[in-house]
């Protein structure tokens, strides 16, 4: 079966659209657990947020194979949290 671009691009619109109300809804929530999980790197892995964000990113193109809606969503809520967490990428 043969899906066209277009309603591939449809459905990520559409999980981006989903994160950035779920990111909008949760901002509190979400800059809280990443504000948290900051100081837990720092603390017990000894590694800057600029480290395990760069060390995440390796996993990126594994994650938009397997679970790409998943990722456009994810993305969607971070880039919406992200003003509140001083966190800019």
């Amino acid at each position: 079966m043969l899906i066209s671009l277009s309603r591939v691009k449809d459905r990520a619109n559409i999980d981006v659209q989903i994160g950035q109300k779920h990111g909008q809804e949760a901002k509190l929530q979400i800059s809280r657990t990443i504000r948290f999980y900051t100081r837990m790197f720092i603390g017990t892995a000894k590694m800057s947020w600029d480290k395990v964000h760069e060390l995440a990113m390796e996993f990126e193109p594994v994650m938009r194979r397997k679970w790409p809606d998943y990722l456009e969503e994810m993305s969607g809520e971070f880039h919406h949290a992200m003003p509140l967490t001083g966190i800019h990428y």
